[in-house]
């Protein structure tokens, strides 16, 4: 199964959920990963896009 996660955040809390995702293996594979996307006006967070495969 494939799902794709949108991951928001302040940029070191969504790559801190990231690295644990991929270090879950092998029960989450990690497939693909976006570049980080500003969200609008003055906010400081971000968003990151991942697809990843479950076993």
């Amino acid at each position: 199964m494939v799902v794709k996660i949108r991951l928001h955040g302040e940029p070191e809390d969504v790559e801190r959920v990231l690295n644990l995702i991929k270090d879950s293996d092998p029960f989450l594979k990690v497939l693909s990963e976006s570049s980080e996307y500003k969200d609008r006006g003055k906010s400081e967070y971000i968003r990151k896009y991942i697809e990843v495969k479950t076993d």
